[in-house]
């Protein structure tokens, strides 16, 4: 996942931050795990891997 999203312009990082994470992409939607929680609590959107993909395929 990192290399299709580095290659469509976006920059992978490991950590959820206030400054350096924009978009969270989880494998599941509703997850509660800690990234997600705190995604959600920065304000950051969250995203099923499903709609990643779905974003990959409708942007080639």
């Amino acid at each position: 996942m990192n290399e299709l999203a580095t290659a469509h312009g976006l920059e992978p990082v490991n950590t959820v931050t206030k400054s350096k994470c924009e978009v969270l992409i989880v494998a599941e939607a509703g997850t509660q795990s800690g990234k997600a929680r705190k995604a959600i609590e920065l304000g950051k959107p969250v995203f099923a891997a499903s709609e990643f993909f779905a974003w990959i395929d409708g942007s080639d």
